[in-house]
């Protein structure tokens, strides 16, 4: 589905917290989605936009971005590995996707501590339920699930915050700040 909403002014950034693979697991990750694209069509997504969102926080005005490499500074959650094994597509929201069988409990309490710290600073928080998953092809519309049968296995020692912005290519992500997993 296209991003409909207005273009963001030099004055404000659209941010979301993620962990970001390597180039080198990026590029892996991208070929599983040329691959899985046989099963399910879409089109892959872009080597370097594959990562695991934490925290969406939306439209902020520039000035407050100090304010969240503040709050990203005070998290502290433990480094994790995640066993990324579980492939499939959601049909709704038009998504290939692959994901960990199970949720590591450091990656729950990152993600938990940052929506909380985010929400009481007054930023925008999410309250769904949290689904880890890296997007692998976008516009895919079987209904699908399968499973790999030997895991990637990617060691998280950090989380970043990133600034994304939409041109006629699909999205582009820059990341602006960096803080170690530690505890």
């Amino acid at each position: 589905m296209p991003d409909t909403s207005p273009p963001l002014s030099p004055q404000s950034l659209r941010l979301f917290f993620a962990c970001w693979p390597t180039a080198a697991l990026q590029q892996q990750l991208h070929a599983l989605g040329v691959g899985l694209r046989q099963q399910i069509g879409g089109r892959p997504t872009r080597p370097e936009n594959i990562h695991l969102t934490l925290a969406f926080v939306g439209d902020v005005p520039a000035q407050q971005l100090p304010a969240l490499q503040q709050l990203a500074a005070g998290i502290t959650a433990a480094p994790f590995t995640l066993q990324l094994q579980q492939l499939g597509c959601w049909p709704q929201a038009a998504v290939g996707w692959l994901a960990p069988d199970q949720t590591p409990e450091p990656l729950l309490q990152l993600v938990q501590q940052l929506n909380r710290d985010l929400r009481q600073a007054g930023f925008r928080g999410e309250k769904r339920r949290y689904r880890p998953h890296l997007t692998l092809l976008r516009k895919a519309t079987q209904g699908w699930h399968s499973t790999l049968e030997t895991p990637l296995c990617w060691q998280v020692e950090e989380f970043v915050l990133v600034a994304s912005t939409l041109d006629a290519h699909g999205p582009s992500y820059r990341i602006i700040g960096r803080w170690p997993l530690h505890g």
